[in-house]
C-alpha cells in the first residue's frame, strides 16, 4: 500500500514532468507550474496529518525543520503558492539563452544581432544559403556558430528560473519522502 505522501509526492512529479516537457507551451507551462506549486506544497501538510501519531514523528520533524538547509528554496515556493492560491495565478515569461562556445570572443560594449534558425529549418537549409543569409543580413565579418537554444522561465519580478526552483524543491521533497518512511516505516 502506498502513503499518502507518497501520492501527493507522485501528483507533484506528474505536474513537474508536465512543466519540463512543455517548457516552451503558453499557457500549458504555467497551468502545470501552478498545479506543480498546490500539489508540492501539499506533500508536508499530509506527511504531518500522516504521520503526527507515530511515535518519534514530532522530534524527527523539528529536527528536519531546524536544519533545513533548503529554507530559502521553500520560502521562494511557499510564495509562490501564496501568490498562485490568493491573490493571481502564476504567469511565467521566457527568456531566451544562447551559450557561446569557447574560442569565441564577445565585447561587452558591442551590441550584437542574433539571427536564429530552427532546429528544424536546419536540414532544409545548405551551408552556402545560410553563409549568404548571414552575410545579408549581419555583413561579411559575421562571426557564426552553432548552439542550443535553451529557455528560462521567470516569474514577473523575479531572475529566477522557476523550473529549475521547482526541481530542485522537489528534489529535497522526495529525499525527506524516502527519509520520513525509511524512518518511520509506512505500512
Amino acid at each position: 500500500m502506498t502513503s499518502n505522501t507518497k501520492l501527493k509526492l507522485k501528483e507533484a512529479l506528474f505536474f513537474l514532468q508536465k512543466m519540463e516537457t512543455h517548457l516552451d507551451i503558453d499557457p500549458d507551462f504555467d497551468f502545470y507550474l501552478n498545479a506543480f506549486v498546490s500539489s508540492s506544497r501539499s506533500v508536508k501538510w499530509i506527511m504531518n496529518k500522516e504521520y503526527s501519531n507515530v511515535e518519534g514523528w514530532e522530534e524527527w520533524n523539528k529536527n528536519i525543520s531546524s536544519v533545513n538547509e533548503k529554507v530559502n528554496c521553500l520560502r521562494k515556493i511557499s510564495k509562490l503558492r501564496n501568490l498562485s492560491l490568493k491573490e493571481k495565478p502564476l504567469i511565467t515569461s521566457k527568456e531566451y539563452i544562447f551559450p557561446i562556445p569557447e574560442g569565441i570572443k564577445v565585447i561587452p560594449s558591442v551590441v550584437y544581432k542574433i539571427l536564429v534558425v530552427r532546429e528544424e529549418s536546419l536540414s532544409d537549409l545548405h551551408d552556402k544559403e545560410i553563409e549568404k543569409a548571414i552575410e545579408h543580413e549581419f555583413g561579411s565579418n559575421a562571426i557564426t556558430f552553432t548552439a542550443k537554444r535553451e529557455i528560462m522561465r521567470i516569474i514577473e519580478k523575479s531572475d529566477e528560473d522557476v523550473l529549475l526552483l521547482s526541481q530542485y524543491y522537489y528534489q529535497w521533497l522526495e529525499n525527506l519522502v524516502n527519509e520520513c518512511e525509511n524512518q518511520f516505516k509506512f505500512n
